[in-house]
């Protein structure tokens, strides 16, 4: 008898405050005709954005048919083969990612410095799959295990220090909890995001 095949279950949520890019929205067509995944959409416009993604992995851990929750910030356009991260079947992966910040493009492609705190680390030597020790959350996959961890509960979270300023944004703190208890961080560099910036 043969094995039956079975759709690997994605949630996937699409934050925006009213509106995506032509050029996601081209992409998210892609993805809706792929096959081997069953997708489940959701266009979440909560504030703050703390709010937004928590609200989002609440609403996914309630749908048991899905496996991984990949969110996709609107600013952002992904690959058309995104959903091929699914198959590494990793804890936490992302596409290669870059920010602007002061006047220069910054890759989200992160390790710890001596310091403690998270540095670009160089992206242009290497390729395919890599380990970093946390990454942004635009463009993320994560398996379902790590969001229903109970150290792990209200995943997405700033860090602040005794005066209130922030130390850690939502992203690098959940990189950071989720691989204090185990888990592990992937960003695969043949699949790269464009951010898009007015």
């Amino acid at each position: 008898m043969a094995k039956q095949f079975r759709q690997k279950g994605l949630y996937l949520a699409l934050l925006n405050q009213g509106s995506i890019s032509t050029n996601l929205a081209k992409v998210l067509d892609i993805m809706k005709q792929q096959e081997g995944y069953k997708i489940y959409i959701e266009y979440a416009h909560g504030k703050p954005i703390s709010n937004n993604r928590n609200t989002i992995v609440s609403k996914f851990l309630a749908m048991k048919d899905y496996d991984y929750l990949m969110m996709i910030d609107s600013d952002i356009v992904p690959t058309p083969n995104i959903l091929n991260l699914v198959d590494f079947s990793k804890d936490i992966i992302a596409p290669l990612m870059f920010v602007h910040q002061k006047g220069m493009l910054i890759p989200l492609f992160l390790a710890t410095g001596k310091d403690g705190q998270y540095d670009a680390d160089d992206y242009l030597t290497k390729v395919g799959l890599q380990e970093v020790d946390a990454t942004g959350t635009g463009c993320i996959i994560i398996k379902r295990e790590v969001l229903e961890h109970p150290n792990l509960k209200y995943p997405f979270r700033n860090e602040y220090d005794v005066d209130g300023i922030k130390t850690l944004g939502l992203d690098f703190n959940f990189c950071k909890r989720a691989k204090e208890v185990g888990f592990k961080v992937w960003v695969h560099l043949d699949f790269v995001a464009d951010h898009v910036t007015n």
